[in-house]
């Protein structure tokens, strides 16, 4: 339930039909077994996805269906899977946007049930939170890098500066 969206209902329809977290050998399989991915036709010379297979449970697929539509419509905080959900609904719709984000939603509570790791809000701190649960050093990588004719480390993630002038390619 730390996943914003999903409340005791949606949690424990998806512990029911998941039941042991160790039958998917990856998460993304749980999308599919829930029905969750799109439907292949194919036929000749056309080959194209299309609906969603609706394998599984129907239950449960309307409980994410609805934690997808809560998180983006109603959940103010900021989190990637949010943003990424939005940037699909521009592109090609709010339904295909929510069915998208049920399937993520799917993936991303198997994963933390398999883990027992906890929902963060940013990639970097998902990045973060596993460094600390493998034990491994927790500071977070540098890479060297000349910026503007100086020599200076800075992290890997940070945006190249242009020192006021425009860059050409060569």
């Amino acid at each position: 339930m730390g996943v914003p969206g999903v409340g005791p209902v949606t949690a424990l329809s998806v512990w029911a039909a998941i039941d042991d977290p160790g039958r998917f050998a990856r998460s993304s399989s749980v999308g599919a077994y829930l029905g969750l991915t799109p439907r292949p036709y194919a036929s000749g010379e056309v080959d194209r996805s299309g609906r969603i297979s609706k394998c599984g449970d129907r239950e449960v697929r309307t409980h994410l269906y609805e934690a997808a539509n809560v998180l983006l419509t109603r959940i103010r905080k900021p989190s990637a899977l949010q943003d990424w959900g939005l940037r699909i609904a521009r592109r090609s719709g709010f339904k295909k946007a929510k069915v998208a984000v049920a399937r993520k939603l799917s993936i991303v509570l198997h994963r933390m049930w398999r883990d027992g790791s906890e929902f963060s809000r940013s990639p970097a701190d998902a990045a973060h939170t596993r460094l600390l649960s493998t034990g491994a050093n927790a500071a977070p990588r540098v890479r060297p890098r000349r910026d503007e004719g100086q020599s200076k480390v800075v992290p890997w993630n940070a945006a190249p500066t242009t020192g006021g002038r425009r860059r050409t390619p060569h």
